[in-house]
């Protein structure tokens, strides 16, 4: 993310591998910084975003909104875990975690499963997900 500030206004360049976010609370401002990057890269107009890396951006006469819920509710089903049942949290930091087969969590991990990096990119999702409430 890009943030600069000038006496008419800060204007905020967010950028995620190929999708863009820019926005500024000076019309004018805009216009140049739009007028920049088309001058430099390819680029396309989208128009206002509904969504922006997996947050919704909603509009009101109030101002804007942003959540994360639609983010929060997909990550079940992308990391296969719909049917799995709910625990009570938070768990004994000692807490030793085995699968069906009888091998601790840890021991997985160790291994190098198949599932290993679906289980981290889930962990990473949820620490987004938290960073970003």
């Amino acid at each position: 993310m890009f943030i600069h500030h000038s006496l008419d206004g800060s204007l905020i360049f967010a950028v995620y591998i190929d999708d863009n976010l820019l926005t500024n609370n000076d019309p004018a401002g805009i216009k140049k910084a739009k007028a920049y990057l088309k001058a430099q890269f390819v680029t396309k107009e989208m128009g206002r975003p509904r969504y922006f890396i997996g947050i919704e951006i909603s509009r009101s006469t109030q101002g804007v909104a942003l959540s994360q819920r639609k983010y929060a509710l997909n990550l079940p089903q992308e990391n296969g875990l719909l049917g799995c049942k709910p625990v009570r949290t938070p768990k004994n930091a000692n807490t030793e975690l085995w699968d069906k087969s009888g091998l601790s969590l840890r021991m997985l991990l160790s291994r190098g499963d198949w599932w290993v990096s679906s289980f981290i990119s889930l962990l990473l999702d949820l620490l987004l997900l938290m960073l970003l409430a």
